[in-house]
């Protein structure tokens, strides 16, 4: 099994998480922009170029680390050990409500077309694709909003 490193970027505007689905595959569902890093690349600099390369958006924050995990990522169809951290990002400004932004880096079908929007927190997040949702108890937490109850154990996850 190989071992992969991974970043997920929960981006935060007035409130709100940025989230999107894959326009050419729905069957993703619905995610947080991550990606993996690079040789030679700290998780906190992949993490900043992979939110700009999948969203579009530039002047975004670094707010800090929220956590990190190791997972065996057999049940989501993936045979590798991941190594994740997760990340609070801020948007500044006035971001639009929804667009359709093409990413060319890294992927294996170019461009890969996202479709994004913005979801308010703590209670307006839907369900997340394979692990993109496990740290966010603890986003919003950081962020000083009020618990959502049972988001773990809705995602399937323990805490």
């Amino acid at each position: 099994m190989i071992r992969r490193q991974r970043v997920y970027a929960y981006i935060v505007n007035k409130g709100r998480l940025l989230v999107f689905k894959h326009t050419d595959f729905p069957e993703s569902g619905i995610q947080v922009p991550a990606g993996s890093v690079q040789k030679e690349e700290e998780p906190a600099s992949a993490v900043m170029r992979e939110a700009e390369e999948e969203t579009g958006l530039a002047r975004l924050e670094l707010i800090g680390c929220l956590g990190t995990l190791e997972r065996d990522m057999t049940e989501f169809g993936t045979a590798e050990i991941q190594e994740a951290w997760f990340y609070h990002i801020s948007c500044p400004g006035n971001p639009l409500k929804t667009w359709r932004h093409n990413e060319t880096s890294g992927g294996t079908i170019e461009p890969i077309r996202f479709d994004l929007f913005w979801v308010q927190l703590p209670d307006g997040v839907p369900e997340l694709f394979a692990i993109d949702g496990i740290m966010l108890n603890e986003l919003i937490r950081t962020a000083g909003m009020e618990s959502r109850e049972n988001t773990a154990n809705r995602m399937g996850f323990d805490t």
